[in-house]
C-alpha cells in the first residue's frame, strides 16, 4: 500500500491532506489509514483512485472509511456491484449506499485557508448552518439525479433499500456542523441557537430539549430559495436514509491513534449529553474515548418505501434520528446514552493546548492509566 503515499502526480495539485499525512508526525495515522486501505476494494482502477487520492483526498477517504466501518459491522458485500458504491448483504437481503462528499463552493474560502480561530476557536453557527445546508442540499439533488437516471431503472436497487452516505466538507468549519444541516434540509427543523428568527414558528424539541423552528425554505446568498423538508413527502421515499458525518477527517486517524509516534498529540472531544454539554482531553499513550463510529448520523425517511432493519448500524457511536411531526419530542436521537454523541473534536501537538484550547486544563481528564 506504500504506493498511495508516494507522490505521483504534479507538486502543486497534492491536496494539503494528503501532504500533511506525509509529514513524520503522522507516521500512527498513516499506519491506522493503511491498515484501512489493505481492506478497501477499488473498484474504479487503481491509478485513478491513487490520483484522485491525492489530489481531491476527502472523496476517497470518506469511502475508505465507509468501507472499514461496513467490514468491522461485518456487513458483506457484493464486490460484483460496481455502482452504486457498496452493496452490502443484511439479513439474506441486499443494501445500496451510494457515497458523496459536500465540498466548499468555489466562492468560499478553501480548507487550506484555515486559520487558527477557524481550527479551534466557537465559530459562526448560523454562517456554518446555512452554507452547509446549501451545500449538502447539491450532493443530495446530484445523487437524487443519478438515482432517477440509472439505478431507477435497475430492479435489485429499486427493490432494496437505498441510502446516500454524505460525507460533509462544505465549509472550512464543518467540524462543528454537527447534526443540524440534515435536520433543517430534510426535515424542515431549523436550530436557531440565539432564537434570532423570529419569523420561524416553533416546531418542537429533540431528545436533548433543544428547540427547532420550521424551516419551509432556505434563502442562498443570491437570493434564491431552496426546498427543503425533503423528508416531508413520499417525493423521495426511494431514499431509505442518509448517512452522515461531518468529524471524519485526519483529526480521526489521531482520536482513534493511541499512540501518536513520534510526536505526543493532545485531543478534545466535545459530546453532547442529555441537555448540557462536556468536554474530555487526553494526550498520547492514553485510551481514545473515541471509537470508530463515534460522529456517524443515520437520518431515517419517515415516508420509505424500503425501510432499512431496525439493527442496521445499531452500535454505540452511530446516531440514528427519525423525525414525527405529530409528537412533541419531533426529532428522536437513539444513541449511546452513557458517553453521549460526539459533537467535536480538536487535536494538535502536546506543548501548544494552552494556547489552542480555551482553559484546557480545566477539562475533564481521561479516566485511564498511563502505559
Amino acid at each position: 500500500m506504500h504506493e498511495w503515499f508516494e507522490s505521483r502526480i504534479d507538486e502543486k495539485k497534492l491536496n494539503p491532506k494528503f501532504k500533511s499525512l506525509l509529514n513524520f508526525q503522522y507516521t500512527s495515522e498513516r499506519e491506522l489509514l493503511t491498515s484501512w486501505i489493505e481492506r478497501f476494494k477499488i473498484k474504479d482502477g487503481v491509478d485513478k483512485t491513487i490520483n484522485q487520492f491525492q489530489e481531491t483526498f476527502h472523496s476517497v477517504f470518506w469511502e475508505v472509511y465507509l468501507n472499514e466501518v461496513f467490514s468491522s459491522l461485518g456487513y458483506k458485500t457484493d464486490e460484483n456491484v460496481v455502482s452504486p458504491d457498496f452493496c452490502l448483504l443484511v439479513n439474506e437481503g441486499e443494501i445500496y449506499i451510494e457515497a458523496v462528499i459536500s465540498n466548499v463552493a468555489d466562492s468560499e474560502p478553501k480548507e487550506a485557508e484555515r486559520t487558527l480561530d477557524d481550527v479551534y476557536g466557537d465559530n459562526d453557527h448560523y454562517k456554518i448552518l446555512d452554507e452547509s445546508i446549501v451545500r449538502l442540499y447539491n450532493s443530495f439533488t446530484q445523487k437524487h439525479t443519478e438515482y432517477v437516471k440509472n439505478y431507477s431503472n435497475t430492479p435489485c436497487v429499486k427493490e432494496s433499500p437505498f441510502v446516500l452516505a454524505i460525507g460533509d466538507y462544505a465549509q472550512i468549519n464543518y467540524g462543528q456542523s454537527f447534526y443540524y444541516p440534515l435536520l433543517a434540509l430534510l426535515y424542515g427543523a431549523y436550530y436557531d441557537k440565539d432564537d434570532i428568527r423570529e419569523d420561524l414558528l416553533i416546531l418542537g424539541e429533540d431528545d436533548f430539549g433543544k428547540e427547532y423552528k420550521y424551516l419551509e425554505s432556505h434563502i442562498k446568498k443570491n437570493g434564491a430559495k431552496l426546498k427543503v423538508g425533503l423528508f416531508d413527502s413520499s417525493e423521495y421515499s426511494h431514499i431509505s436514509a442518509i448517512i452522515y458525518s461531518c468529524t471524519t477527517t485526519l483529526g480521526k486517524l489521531s482520536s482513534l491513534s493511541e499512540d501518536h509516534v513520534p510526536l505526543e498529540k493532545f485531543i478534545v472531544l466535545t459530546r453532547q449529553l442529555e441537555s448540557m454539554e462536556y468536554d474530555i482531553s487526553r494526550y498520547s499513550k492514553q485510551q481514545s474515548d473515541e471509537n470508530l463510529y463515534d460522529g456517524i448520523f443515520v437520518y431515517h425517511n419517515p415516508h420509505a418505501a424500503k425501510k432499512l432493519p431496525e439493527e442496521f448500524m445499531a452500535i454505540a457511536g452511530v446516531t440514528h434520528v427519525s423525525f414525527d411531526e405529530s409528537s412533541e419530542v419531533v426529532i428522536s436521537l437513539q444513541h449511546d446514552r452513557k458517553r453521549g454523541v460526539l459533537k467535536r473534536r480538536q487535536v494538535s501537538m502536546k506543548g501548544v493546548e494552552d494556547q489552542f484550547v480555551k482553559n484546557f486544563h480545566d477539562l475533564e481528564p481521561m479516566l485511564v492509566k498511563r502505559r
